[in-house]
């Protein structure tokens, strides 16, 4: 049997970080590949979600320490239930690898924002190949994402070199596609969809998925980033359809808490894992979200759901995908509409399913001999 490798940012405690893996390494076995999770510590993504990392406690002031130490607790309790799903799901062994293993005939790379300066501390040459392996051995980018790439003369450089790392290279958003294309001159890029959604959703069954609000109405906001602006018109949308505020959000937030203890009928749950997040997609009225994969997944289970439009335009991720399914009107900005109005899912599903099978088809054509 042949081996693959998954290079991604798995230990990431957010969700999409999780499920997407989780979704990559299923697909590949459900066409015959034995797959590891390759646990690769990427520096600075494990500093940003280590809650106990030295750099947490050297801030500006003591409010600033005072602050992450109150959060603490909650930031402890979600690493834990965030280990467990990873052991139970991902299988990987606790810790990380010295080095990348070589012995594997295809290396994954992706999803998410490997490419991504911002979300790695600069670009990691791990996450472009950069690392020897067994002769023959295809290194493949797949669904690799990036928001915020500046293309001057050293970074277009730096992509023309490494790019050429890879046997495929299958992007995630349109976009980053055309500037690649634009300013490297590599043809054959191609734009493919997210793991989380290429996969067989029936897979998302093998996640124990628990509704965090049984026998509630409730409508979910799944936050991340800065958009709590958005929270009193999300807040007067659930009273007004006689529905609680679930909020769920990355990482421990003190306006969160102050909100919910502020509002009646708000309920903040700072350490919810995988399972809380899929059952509360499932259970929830209407899902409220600047996330990409907080879009995905209400997506597939045809629930109700809005893209909420940050002010610093940052959302191009969930944007790219809204356009490709012809499923623009569930932007929503600050002064926009929030309509009771149900969703037709049906051009969605046709352009969904025709994409799964050009994502799989390229994912089949690189690891054919």
């Amino acid at each position: 049997m042949k081996t693959a490798g998954i290079i991604t940012t798995y230990f990431a405690t957010n969700f999409g970080a999780m499920l997407q893996p989780f979704a990559m390494k299923r697909t590949l076995e459900q066409l015959g590949l034995d797959v590891e999770i390759i646990r690769y510590k990427q520096p600075h993504v494990y500093n940003v979600y280590n809650p106990l990392h030295y750099r947490k406690f050297i801030r500006k002031n003591v409010f600033a320490i005072l602050e992450h130490l109150e959060g603490l607790p909650s930031k402890l309790k979600k690493n834990q239930v965030f280990q467990k799903y990873l052991l139970q799901h991902l299988n990987p062994e606790p810790g990380f690898c010295k080095q990348i293993p070589q012995n594997k005939d295809y290396y994954f790379f992706g999803s998410d924002q490997i490419w991504n300066p911002i979300v790695t501390g600069g670009y990691d040459k791990i996450y472009f190949g950069e690392f020897p392996v067994k002769k023959n051995a295809k290194k493949i980018a797949y669904a690799a994402s990036a928001e915020s790439i500046q293309y001057n003369p050293n970074t277009i450089e730096f992509f023309k070199h490494y790019l050429k790392n890879f046997y495929a290279i299958g992007v995630r958003e349109q976009k980053l596609n055309d500037d690649l294309t634009k300013y490297t001159g590599i043809k054959n890029i191609t734009t493919v969809l997210d793991p989380t959604l290429i996969a067989d959703p029936a897979i998302y069954s093998e996640i124990e998925q628990k509704n965090p609000l049984p026998g509630e109405k409730f409508v979910l906001f799944y936050k991340i980033r800065d958009c709590m602006y958005f929270t009193d018109k999300i807040y007067e949308y659930a009273k007004k359809t006689g529905a609680k505020l679930l909020i769920l959000s990355s990482w421990f937030e003190k306006d969160i808490v102050k909100y919910a203890k502020a509002h009646t009928n708000v309920i903040y749950m700072p350490n919810a894992g995988v399972e809380t997040f899929l059952g509360a997609i499932k259970a929830a009225e209407c899902i409220f979200t600047p996330s990409f994969h907080g879009c995905v997944f209400p997506i597939l289970n045809h629930k109700r759901f809005y893209s909420l439009v940050l002010k610093d335009s940052w959302n191009t991720r969930a944007n790219d995908l809204l356009n490709t399914l012809k499923l623009q009107d569930r932007l929503l900005t600050i002064n926009g509409t929030i309509s009771d109005n149900s969703i037709d899912f049906t051009e969605a599903d046709l352009i969904l399913e025709k994409r799964r099978e050009e994502s799989l088809n390229f994912i089949k054509t690189s690891i054919s001999e």
